[in-house]
């Protein structure tokens, strides 16, 4: 019988259907960890990760630890402030004026960048830890609080 490679587009994390800030980031990488062995079960081979920190799932597969399809890791996504990747509390000021990082940024899902030198180090700072792409969202999103389509 021949091997077919499936391959897709695919958030590990957002699988989970929970909001991060609720369950500690263990409990999400243990559900994201079954629905990696799920999907290869499906006859999925490779998935391309686009905006996460799945890395450590990503190690976890390739060392026979977990099953799972092979993956292609971005890293973070990287998003200007008030863009779709700007997460934070409402009331948080900008990291630049002495503000908090938002839940997305701690757990790695998300880098707000202001102007070209932050994007180039967040980039490289992805790349650092094992990113085969780089995911940016310069416009709104249909799931963003902050920016809907219509306002950028």
């Amino acid at each position: 019988m021949a091997r077919v490679c499936v391959c897709v587009y695919q958030h590990v994390y957002s699988n989970v259907n929970l909001p991060f800030q609720t369950k500690p980031v263990s409990y999400i990488a243990a559900i994201a960890c079954a629905e990696s062995k799920r999907l290869l079960m499906r006859g999925v081979t490779t998935i391309r990760d686009a905006a996460g920190d799945v890395f450590g799932i990503q190690m976890a597969i390739d060392q026979g630890i977990i099953q799972g399809p092979r993956t292609c890791g971005s890293g973070p996504l990287l998003s200007q402030h008030s863009g779709h990747g700007d997460y934070r509390n409402l009331h948080y000021l900008p990291r630049e004026w002495g503000g908090r990082i938002s839940d997305g940024e701690a757990i790695g899902g998300f880098l707000l960048c202001n102007g070209a030198d932050q994007v180039l180090a967040a980039t490289r700072h992805a790349l650092s830890l094992g990113a085969t792409q780089v995911k940016m969202a310069t416009s709104g999103g249909v799931c963003s609080f902050t920016d809907p389509l219509h306002v950028n």
